[in-house]
């Protein structure tokens, strides 16, 4: 927990041991994406409306040693607020049929842009020359193509509930609260 007063806005990320490096290639980049596209309970629209209405915003980061989930809020926003965004956005997951389809399509377009982008392309040489024999060190975050068109929900699912039940998860608070709101939204 980090407190800082010059802005009226604290974030709170969750942070899981379940990057890149834990998964096949795109794995969790596209379970980490697709986390949010609806829950039991709402679909994406909903979430996103409560996310508007509470003036908050929630982002994933995937790299090759995390996935993070975080809540960017107003300083006001109540402590239910927050725990109700990262509930419906992240621990009840559904992933919907027809929101996969379209996310898959946008990290399959991501994939390709990235083919042509000479710093991508060169990162990629330089991780294949210093890891021969490690390829999730040099697997891009978005995967591959034709990899990820073998992703099934099941596994999008099988990735989540493994990265939800693994030790370990970190919880970042940073901002404008008192250190009794910040052990709150932490408990």
């Amino acid at each position: 927990f980090i407190q800082s007063h010059e802005v009226p806005m604290f974030d709170v990320a969750l942070v899981f041991k379940a990057g890149s490096r834990y998964a096949a290639p795109g794995l969790a980049n596209f379970t980490g994406q697709s986390t949010l596209l609806g829950s039991k309970f709402q679909n994406k629209e909903q979430v996103n409306a409560k996310l508007n209405h509470s003036g908050s915003e929630l982002n994933t980061i995937i790299n090759p040693n995390s996935l993070i989930f975080s809540v960017r809020s107003l300083a006001d926003t109540s402590v239910e607020t927050v725990n109700e965004l990262f509930n419906s956005a992240v621990f009840t997951s559904v992933f919907p049929s027809q929101e996969i389809r379209s996310q898959r399509a946008s990290i399959i377009s991501d994939i390709t842009f990235d083919q042509t982008q000479p710093e991508a392309i060169a990162q990629q040489a330089l991780y294949k020359l210093l890891f021969p024999s490690s390829p999730k060190f040099y697997s891009p975050i978005n995967g591959y193509a034709d990899t990820l068109e073998n992703f099934h929900t099941s596994d999008l699912q099988i990735f989540h509930n493994k990265m939800l039940a693994q030790p370990g998860t970190s919880i970042l608070i940073i901002g404008d609260l008192s250190e009794e709101k910040a052990k709150s939204i932490a408990n």
